[in-house]
């Protein structure tokens, strides 16, 4: 049974990798289920068995990419952790730069990568203190900010190294947003007293 498994885990990793290939080279509209089949080395049927269309390939593909990133984050305890999670961040984006160009030129982008964007609105939610700006406009300052950086650091061919491109998202985007909570927490205390 467990080697079924491992079967099973392989031809989804060889579908997933040769669809994100493929896209990178040719875009989605380009691509079909017989070309990632056919690329992949597995049977056109088998595709079937796995995923109903490359979309839901594609989703998949995101959806590990998620778990895998959760697990190499750090809890935002401290402005330090906040800082090594956005280095983190470029590495792995570094690691994953054909998934992430997939994912930046995808024709339903925002509806395609909702797990991705749900996912960084409470890594957001989770990273910043309240503050007198709605936690929901924070949270999407902070996702798009960092997504429009992320982009452009992979669509010019990462031209400064992850973890100094980590460290100006991290002063560009991180710190004000930490400075602001910290501020406006500041100041709702000194009225509480008064």
């Amino acid at each position: 049974m467990k080697s079924e498994d491992q079967r099973v885990v392989r031809t989804r990793k060889q579908l997933r990798d040769s669809f994100i290939k493929l896209v990178n080279k040719r875009g989605f509209d380009d691509v079909s289920i017989r070309d990632v089949t056919r690329h992949a080395g597995v049977g056109y049927r088998t595709f079937f068995r796995h995923y109903r269309d490359t979309r839901e390939l594609f989703e998949d593909a995101l959806a590990d990419f998620i778990a895998e990133l959760r697990q190499v984050l750090l809890p935002p305890d401290t402005l330090d952790m906040t800082e090594r999670n956005v280095i983190t961040m470029f590495h792995f984006s570094e690691k994953n730069v054909d998934l992430f160009r997939a994912l930046y030129r995808a024709p339903f982008f925002e509806e395609s990568s909702k797990l991705f964007i749900d996912f960084g609105k409470k890594v957001g939610r989770h990273t910043f203190a309240p503050s007198h700006i709605p936690a929901e406009i924070v949270e999407t300052h902070f996702l798009y900010s960092m997504m429009n950086l992320q982009r452009w650091w992979l669509e010019n061919g990462m031209p400064i190294p992850a973890d100094e491109m980590g460290r100006y998202a991290h002063d560009l985007i991180v710190r004000p947003i930490i400075s602001l909570s910290t501020h406006s927490l500041s100041e709702y205390r000194i009225t509480d007293k008064s």
